[in-house]
């Protein structure tokens, strides 16, 4: 599998933010542009874990723009899209053309809306 696009939605210094990646990309940037954040996204959807056990996500991990706590999202999206490399992981995989799924957490910040459960 190679992973082929990323979409990020309020996640730590992410807004908004959509990228289609090749075999291989190079992720250059400013200081506090976003790279480490665009890591960690991918990190903690596709990083170690038990199978049934879902990324946990910290009240630090909702975007916030210009240190504004007022200002701070309640709810995140990350998306991946991943592709099969060869023939016959298109066959395991037939979601997307060329054979490939998309991936979407959804976080919700229980202690800032004092409602949680899957966002709307």
């Amino acid at each position: 599998m190679q992973l082929d696009r990323v979409e990020i939605e309020d996640f730590r210094g992410i807004d908004r933010l959509s990228i289609g990646l090749d075999e291989l990309t190079t992720i250059i940037g400013e200081h506090d542009c976003g790279k480490s954040s665009l890591l960690r996204a991918i990190a903690r959807v596709l990083g170690p874990r038990e199978p049934a056990v879902l990324p946990h996500f910290s009240a630090a991990d909702f975007h916030r723009p210009a240190d504004d706590e007022a200002d701070r999202a309640t709810t995140l999206s990350i998306t991946l899209g991943l592709r099969a490399d060869d023939e016959a992981e298109s066959d395991v995989l037939p979601g997307r053309e060329g054979g490939g799924v998309s991936v979407r957490i959804l976080a919700q910040d229980c202690q800032a809306t004092q409602q949680c459960g899957i966002p709307a």
